[in-house]
């Protein structure tokens, strides 16, 4: 069996790919990756097929690098002969959606980690035809059930990683004079950062720690400097290996994207794994399905730093802190992930071990 793995990004820029490359590497199946090489980065991957176009700045210019990269794949699926597709996010699915319904009906994946267009009603009903046409689909929320159609061979999966090295008790020190609350990954989401840097501005008792590359337009480092911030820290980008000893030093996750779009209301982003696994309470966003997780589980705190006095809500909260409640919290949820994966997996493996196609 020979599988190609389609995303439109930098390969570090997905890094569940590697779920579907150790599992076809487990299974002993031949596979290639299409990349988009957005960063400009030398990609010294064997097995990859790498785009170079650039994004551009006009309307028109952002338009033709994704018909430039669909021409692109295009010509791979001609000139090589695979058996199944694993099609990561819905935007590469709708631009290969032609190939996808006529060329490939049952023999491909689409994994769907985003909100993207669901709002627009013909982006939105490819979707669902595209959802219905693929053997699997796999989503990293529930919420996402909110645009999609209800349909027995969508799977749950989870952006979970770093099993191995999960804490056993959560070693919070209620008692301590100074904590952490570190935002651990891409830095992203200025405005609410900004917002949270202003509240706890060169407050003694909180440092603000952030870890990982800035997003474009997303470096908050000379806006501490222009407002004489002196409580934050900002340390370059990892390896994900390194999250455990990363998270050693913190005690709360910054994990408040804010709740103005549908992209933030609705996903369950890494740092929520983070959370149970290094059993570190959690700060996100109000009105947001994540907030309906966190509470479900006693895994934090949801706050609005637009509106409420952000500071004195952390203070609140570690000196009502519940370790016991907080540790079944974590391993509770850690359980149902773990049984949501397995679901998932089992999925994936019929979809590499069977040899006949869905019926269509």
């Amino acid at each position: 069996m020979r599988y190609l793995i389609v995303t439109y990004d930098d390969y570090f820029n997905v890094p569940y790919i590697r779920y579907y490359e150790d599992f076809l590497k487990a299974k002993n199946h031949t596979y290639d990756i299409v990349l988009w090489n957005r960063s400009g980065q030398v990609v010294d991957i064997p097995n990859a097929f790498v785009f170079n176009g650039r994004d551009r700045s006009s309307k028109l210019g952002k338009i033709l690098p994704f018909l430039q990269w669909r021409r692109f794949v295009k010509r791979i699926l001609k000139k090589q002969a695979y058996d199944r597709l694993i099609i990561l996010t819905t935007l590469p699915a709708i631009l290969l959606s032609d190939v996808l319904l006529k060329e490939y009906p049952g023999r491909y994946w689409l994994d769907i980690r985003d909100f993207t267009y669901e709002n627009l009603g013909f982006y939105k009903k490819l979707v669902e035809t595209l959802v219905d046409s693929a053997s699997a689909v796999s989503i990293s929320s529930p919420a996402f059930q909110s645009f999609l159609p209800q349909r027995e061979h969508i799977y749950l999966t989870h952006n979970i990683s770093n099993q191995d090295a999960a804490a056993e008790v959560c070693t919070l020190d209620t008692r301590r004079s100074r904590f952490c609350i570190g935002f651990v990954g891409g830095i992203q989401f200025k405005e609410q950062n900004q917002l949270l840097l202003r509240q706890f501005a060169n407050n003694e008792k909180y440092l603000l720690k952030y870890v990982g590359k800035a997003h474009l337009g997303c470096d908050l480092s000379p806006f501490c400097k222009e407002n004489g911030i002196e409580n934050a820290e900002f340390h370059p980008a990892f390896r994900n290996e390194e999250k455990p000893q990363i998270y050693q030093d913190i005690d709360l996750i910054n994990c408040v994207y804010g709740n103005n779009n549908q992209v933030v209301k609705l996903l369950l982003p890494n740092r929520l794994y983070d959370c149970i696994l290094f059993k570190k309470p959690i700060l996100v966003s109000k009105n947001t399905y994540l907030e309906e997780v966190v509470q479900e589980y006693n895994l934090g705190i949801a706050v609005d730093p637009e509106q409420e006095n952000v500071v004195a809500q952390v203070d609140a909260y570690l000196e009502a802190f519940d370790r016991e409640s907080f540790q079944e919290g974590c391993r509770s949820f850690l359980d149902r992930v773990n049984r949501e994966i397995t679901n998932y997996t089992r999925a994936l493996e019929a979809f590499c071990d069977t040899n006949a196609p869905k019926d269509f």
